[in-house]
């Protein structure tokens, strides 16, 4: 683990780094830590045109900022992407009532398996820090789709927590294939 000057001095080398390849290595370090110096620099990187590790740090790296700008740099973004997590997870910290609306449309609108299990643990991370009924549609979306065991239950958990899971999912979740989703139903919600 970094201490806080080691990611400063860190930091400081990535704002006057030449080199890509140099600067690729230095952006990962702030993939797991906040870089201390705001979001300019690398909001400038995930902009990039072209999809390589850079951008691609980039974004991971945003996700530590709440930021109106964050925000609708990932709104203007969803739309077309063909890899929505990088852009879902800005929404953690930058999650705004009516976005179950775009976080349903865009769960809707993907059916690769590998896309889906990665939006959910999006969604999973947007709504356990942010409370609210209206995780319910996009939610219920994913978890139809869903293959992942572990991550119907958090899913069914969530929905749980916040008063949304409908009566058809919880009908169901007394046969569901992960023995963790049974037990909860059994304890918690059929009665």
């Amino acid at each position: 683990m970094l201490d806080s000057s080691q990611i400063d001095q860190i930091a400081q080398r990535l704002l006057t780094e030449k080199n890509t390849a140099n600067k690729e290595k230095l952006l990962r370090v702030f993939r797991k830590h906040k870089f201390p110096f705001g979001c300019d620099l690398i909001l400038k990187f995930a902009k990039r045109r072209k999809f390589d590790d850079l951008k691609e740090h980039a974004l991971r790296a945003l996700i530590y900022f709440k930021d109106d700008r964050v925000r609708e740099f990932a709104l203007a973004n969803l739309p077309r992407t063909i890899t929505p997590d990088f852009y879902t997870d800005l929404l953690i910290l930058n999650y705004h009532r009516d976005d179950h609306r775009l976080l349903s449309d865009i769960a809707r609108k993907f059916t690769n398996e590998h896309i889906i299990h990665s939006i959910t643990g999006s969604y999973i991370k947007i709504y356990e820090k942010n409370r609210t009924a209206n995780c319910k549609e996009p939610l219920e979306i994913l978890y139809s789709k869903l293959t992942c065991g572990v991550c119907r239950y958090k899913l069914v958990k969530i929905l749980y927590d916040n008063n949304a899971l409908s009566e058809a999912i919880n009908n169901e979740l007394k046969y569901d294939s992960y023995k963790e989703t049974r037990k909860f139903a059994q304890s918690k919600i059929a009665r």
